[in-house]
């Protein structure tokens, strides 16, 4: 998912887009497939397994495998970038790579709706980066084994594009190639990609499945990482760095009780640790830091969805180190998870569209402590008559400025002929003098726009 416009866009496997609008009061949600779709070529590549199947005899299945897995928007006013992560399948070549395709468009078209009758439009998909090499489908194979694709992108500035490739399961453990640590291979790694000219370099390598990727406001990168049978990671990313997929992980064979290639298990050395790892496996998924003051006491945190677990596991930072990983249950697999403008959280989690904000005892709750701590000084909240050096606000919504019984209002704010809504209570204590000349109340530390609804919802 990825926020575009007013609404969010969601791109599914099969390549075919929605949009997901926020209705009315934010509560209500709307859910409508586009006309767009994404490049990725399935009718191709299942005929190929058709043929494959008829000449040798053998079916492969998991073909839905095969599919685009990552969606990135880059707004550029009423026109947007589109950058999607998918298969291809080469079908002179007889084999598949991964590509990252790009389509510029203006943003009405994008979210155009699909309409009984009308196909989808085909538009002009440009290649902004093609892994390599070309993978052949695994002589006698029966499963198509894409599913370890990697696919998040995040921007790194307005030029650059971070991208990670999972190693579609070439890592070894059936005696064939450990792409992850091929210097010449593009899976298994994170590629740095210029938008300009689509040069790419290898910016980290030794992965096996990145399944997140998050830039956090003072640069750092952060990654999530299946593991094998055990040892999903949380990964800090750094430039030049080896992460040894598949030498080392925290995770076992799924044949065997250990891992075939560490010489010491359940250890890292000589490779980049993962800030934490999950065993067993909590079947990874994508991740977010929380930066806006919704959830003011997680501000800061990453928030790590996950499959298997059903759960987001909020996570804090200190030195460079996971503190303390606090799971929380939703009871659906996430797929994806952002962070809205208004710092509600939204999942995709199947089957559904989930978003989260904070419970209302809490905002109550987190109104009376901004209260006391803010405004306490001055003014109670009890009858709306026991007045201290300022008036009881209990009752204030609603009623007309300077109107409480028995208090002795400066002439400034008898004057000036207002009511105190939500809004004209959010602009007058935020800058009272300014709204109010010659008002008694002096400013307060107030700045904060979430503080300050918590007050007045609190007043409510």
């Amino acid at each position: 998912m990825a926020p575009i416009a007013d609404r969010f866009l969601l791109l599914r496997g099969d390549g075919n887009f929605f949009s997901i609008r926020l209705n009315g009061d934010q509560k209500q949600m709307s859910f409508e497939p586009l006309r767009l779709r994404a490049p990725v070529n399935t009718g191709e590549f299942e005929e190929a397994i058709e043929e494959i199947g008829r000449n040798q005899g053998r079916l492969i299945s998991n073909t839905h495998r095969f599919r685009a897995s990552g969606l990135l928007v880059m707004e550029q006013g009423d026109r947007a970038k589109i950058f999607v992560f998918h298969d291809f399948w080469k079908r002179d070549e007889k084999c598949f790579v991964s590509r990252v395709s790009v389509l510029e468009a203006d943003t009405r078209s994008i979210l155009a709706p699909a309409l009984p009758g009308v196909s989808t439009v085909a538009p002009t998909w440009s290649t902004l980066y093609e892994a390599s090499p070309c993978l052949f489908l695994r002589k006698g194979g029966r499963r198509f084994a894409g599913i370890e694709d990697g696919g998040r992108m995040v921007l790194l500035d307005d030029h650059t594009l971070l991208v990670t490739l999972g190693d579609m399961s070439r890592h070894g453990a059936e005696k064939g190639a450990k792409l992850a640590q091929d210097p010449l291979a593009s899976y298994g790694k994170t590629v740095r990609l210029d938008l300009a000219t689509g040069a790419s370099e290898i910016y980290s390598l030794g992965h096996r499945n990145p399944q997140g990727l998050y830039r956090a406001p003072d640069g750092t990168i952060w990654s999530t990482e299946h593991g094998p049978r055990g040892g999903d990671e949380l990964n800090r990313i750094l430039q030049g760095a080896n992460y040894g997929w598949p030498w080392v992980t925290y995770g076992t064979d799924y044949k065997r009780k250990y891992w075939p290639y560490s010489h010491d298990q359940g250890q890292h050395d000589g490779y980049q640790e993962p800030v934490h790892a999950w065993v067993p496996s909590v079947g990874i998924s994508n991740l977010i830091g929380v930066e806006a003051d919704h959830f003011a006491l997680w501000r800061g945190d990453l928030l790590i969805a996950s499959l298997k677990a059903t759960t987001i596991f909020r996570t804090r930072i200190r030195e460079g180190r996971a503190a303390y990983v606090e799971p929380i249950s939703i009871g659906h697999r996430i797929r994806d998870i952002v962070e809205m403008d208004d710092g509600r959280i939204l999942l995709w989690a199947d089957p559904d569209i989930i978003s989260i904000e904070r419970a209302e005892a809490e905002v109550v709750g987190s109104g009376r402590r901004a209260f006391k701590q803010h405004c306490g000084g001055c003014h109670e909240r009890k009858d709306g008559t026991i007045h201290g050096v300022g008036p009881d606000l209990r009752g204030i919504m609603g009623r007309n400025a300077a109107s409480a019984p028995g208090f002795a209002y400066s002439p400034a704010l008898k004057n000036s002929n207002f009511r105190w809504t939500p809004e004209a209570l959010d602009r007058f204590i935020a800058t009272p003098q300014r709204v109010v000349p010659g008002t008694s109340m002096s400013a307060s530390d107030l700045s904060s726009a979430e503080l300050r609804a918590a007050i007045i919802h609190y007043l409510e």
